[in-house]
């Protein structure tokens, strides 16, 4: 078991889901009363995101990224735990942070901040947000609303610097778009990413 989320993913549905990136079990979307709703042997299942990448879609997407055995084998499922599509950004694991970038109610994934494997993916796997070849650092990266308008920055870093990147588009007018996600005191190596649609 690398990665679990508990939440209200599905709008037809009032209970609590349990969404699991279970190691060499694939992914497993269960309720909490232990009930198997979907199971996917998609590999070593590293990490998990869930947030709303996928507008077109009702409920929020998984998103899951594979480890050990077929490093890089991402996939989307829906609010139900039906795979959507899979693809292979990169050879290796990633974060997959949710990041909202637009201020819309539409989130990316943010892969890594490398210049040519990283950037921000869409639920379908295109990469739509790329590093410029910069010479900022890429060891490590978060994404997170520094400035207040609840618009996610890219951070990157290193043992020697510490780069922030942010969109320079305006902020759409009428309602702001503000993801609900868990304090950042609760961040781990093991943790689901879980991006809740919030609005103000």
């Amino acid at each position: 078991q690398d990665a679990i989320a508990i939440g209200r993913f599905d709008p037809d549905r009032d209970d609590l889901l349990i969404g699991m990136a279970a190691g060499e079990e694939g992914f497993v979307l269960l309720t909490a009363r232990g009930e198997i709703l979907a199971k996917h042997m998609l590999g070593h299942v590293q990490k998990l995101a869930v947030a709303n990448v996928r507008p077109d879609l009702p409920g929020l997407e998984y998103v899951t990224i594979n480890f050990w055995g077929h490093p890089g084998i991402t996939a989307v499922l829906d609010c139900k735990g039906q795979i959507l599509t899979t693809f292979e950004p990169v050879p290796y694991a990633s974060p997959l942070v949710p990041v909202n970038w637009a201020g819309d109610g539409s989130e990316l994934l943010f892969l890594s901040a490398h210049p040519v494997d990283g950037g921000l993916l869409d639920g379908w796997g295109h990469r739509v947000v790329m590093f410029p070849l910069d010479g900022h650092p890429y060891t490590c990266c978060a994404a997170m609303d520094l400035t207040g308008d609840g618009r996610d920055e890219l951070l990157t870093w290193d043992h020697q610097s510490l780069w922030i990147y942010g969109a320079d588009a305006p902020v759409p007018d009428g309602p702001r778009y503000r993801p609900i996600r868990p304090p950042h005191r609760h961040e781990s190596n093991y943790m689901a990413h879980v991006s809740l649609p919030g609005w103000e």
